[in-house]
């Protein structure tokens, strides 16, 4: 390298933390643990009562939530 050399082009990574961030970190070859309506689902389970909407004065029960979203899908 040389004082002129593009800032892009200086390699400013070991091996191994290229190897870290590019290999391990990025090892997706493992199962999601759920898909976001499944948790969702499994929240209201464990906490039906639990606000799920807060805007100024207005609440949403995640129990309310979870009925008018059943009705959506079944449209």
């Amino acid at each position: 390298m040389t004082p002129l050399s593009p800032l892009g082009r200086i390699d400013i990574l070991t091996d191994f933390e290229r190897h870290q961030m590019l290999e391990a970190w990025n090892d997706t070859d493992r199962g999601l643990p759920a898909v976001v309506p499944a948790l969702f689902e499994a929240q209201v389970a464990r906490t039906p009562d639990a606000p799920a909407v807060l805007y100024e004065q207005a609440r949403e029960l995640r129990r309310a939530g979870r009925r008018r979203a059943n009705r959506l899908r079944t449209c």
